[in-house]
């Protein structure tokens, strides 16, 4: 569909200006003064349905800003030519680990902390590759373990300390005792 007929809803009259094929006895500048109206107006409609189409991105649009020492997620799937990481195809990762921001450049651009495994790969990225990373400080807590005593095939000894619970499960023709040991 031709950009007048979707503006108009009905065909064009000619290509070369917007008159009726009876309306050639007009003198030429008078024809020339409608067409630059019409064209006008279209150019109105045009800004119009522009303004209308940005506010309804707008509201759905939020600014991206992160400081320093945040953890980011890096979108790879821009630079699948240029470095594969892991995966090739639609099996590839789409975000690849958690950097920290050192460094702020501009408004828009930020340094990132990489490990020395992708020094191939500049470490200064746009806003729109970066993903927030949302760390759970909790999870990050690393526990005391006792020490395993590890056996020399890689396997190991548990003893049980004590039975918490008992129960019988019971099946259409069997019945299996489960046992819960500490």
């Amino acid at each position: 569909m031709a950009p007048y007929e979707a503006l108009y809803r009905r065909p064009s009259r000619s290509s070369i200006c917007w008159a009726y094929p009876e309306d050639s006895l007009l003198l030429r500048p008078e024809l020339v003064r409608q067409t630059i109206k019409k064209i006008d107006m279209i150019r109105e409609r045009i800004l119009v349905v522009q303004s209308h189409q940005k506010s309804y991105g707008d509201l759905r649009r939020r600014p991206l800003e992160f400081h320093i020492r945040d953890y980011v997620l890096l979108n790879v799937s821009p630079m699948k030519g240029v470095q594969q990481f892991d995966m090739w195809g639609k099996l590839a990762l789409r975000y690849i680990g958690s950097f920290k921001i050192i460094e702020c450049i501009g408004a828009i651009s930020y340094r990132l902390e990489i490990p020395t495994s992708m020094l191939s790969i500049h470490d200064v990225f746009y806003v729109s590759m970066l993903k927030k990373h949302l760390r759970d400080e909790e999870q990050q807590r690393v526990l005391d373990a006792p020490e395993i005593e590890l056996n020399d095939d890689l396997t190991t000894i548990e003893v049980p300390v004590c039975i918490l619970a008992k129960e019988d499960k019971k099946l259409r023709k069997k019945v299996i005792p489960l046992v819960k040991v500490q």
